[in-house]
């Protein structure tokens, strides 16, 4: 997965983990050392797969707005805990089902209103 902050902005890619009620951030597959753990039952979830609903005029990254293949898209999820945000993005070719892992995962009550 893709992730973003406000100290860095630039899409990185990392290596997640849910285990509720937290969410570890690796710097790769192999790392280990968590780089960040979020307790997910304070954290606010918002998801999208428009860019500019989520980051607003925050964010002027244009560069994934193509049409997607058919059944392939990709999915922006926007964490806010205390006074951080935090944005991950999953891969360009995800499928529905990839997605609504991610958000069953990382809210299961929000997965379970949109299936």
């Amino acid at each position: 997965m893709l992730v973003a902050d406000e100290t860095n902005p630039s899409w990185v890619p990392r290596w997640i983990t849910v285990r509720r009620p937290f969410l570890y951030i690796y710097e790769n597959e192999k790392d280990t050392l968590e780089r960040r753990i979020i307790n997910l039952k304070v954290t606010q979830v918002e998801y999208s797969a428009d860019d500019n609903e989520i980051f607003g005029t925050h964010k002027s990254d244009t560069s994934d707005t193509k049409a997607p293949e058919s059944g392939k898209l990709s999915m922006i999820f926007s964490l806010t805990y205390a006074d951080r945000k935090i944005f991950m993005k999953t891969g360009p070719n995800s499928s529905k089902n990839e997605i609504h892992e991610w958000l069953y995962a990382i809210d299961p009550l929000m997965a379970g209103e949109i299936k």
